[in-house]
C-alpha cells in the first residue's frame, strides 16, 4: 500500500488479497486515533466507508461484486495511505 508521502517502506499490509469473504488490514507502525477506511469501484465510485480504531482494520466483503477495487485509509492528523485489492469473483 502506498504512502501519500512517499515512504520507502508500506504502512500497510492486507492479508487475503485476492478477497474471498474478508481481508485484514494492517499498519506497520502505530497510528494515534480513529481512522477512516473508504473503498472506490473501478470507475472512481465511492462504495463504502467505515470508521475505525486501532492498528488493524477487519474488512469483510459481504455483498460486494468480483473485480478491483481501490481503497484509502485516512488517519485523523489527514495522511493517507491508498491501494488496490482484488474481490475474488
Amino acid at each position: 500500500i502506498d504512502d501519500s508521502e512517499h515512504e520507502t517502506d508500506p504502512v500497510w499490509t492486507v492479508f487475503a488479497n485476492p478477497v474471498s469473504t474478508m481481508a485484514t488490514f494492517r499498519t506497520k507502525k502505530v497510528i494515534a486515533g480513529e481512522k477512516r477506511f473508504e473503498l472506490f469501484d473501478s470507475s472512481g465510485r465511492l462504495v463504502r466507508t467505515h470508521r475505525f480504531e486501532g492498528q488493524e482494520f477487519l474488512f469483510e466483503r459481504q455483498e460486494l461484486l468480483g473485480g478491483m477495487y481501490f481503497f484509502k485509509i485516512t488517519g485523523e492528523q489527514g495522511k493517507s495511505a491508498t491501494g488496490k485489492v482484488v474481490i475474488a469473483y
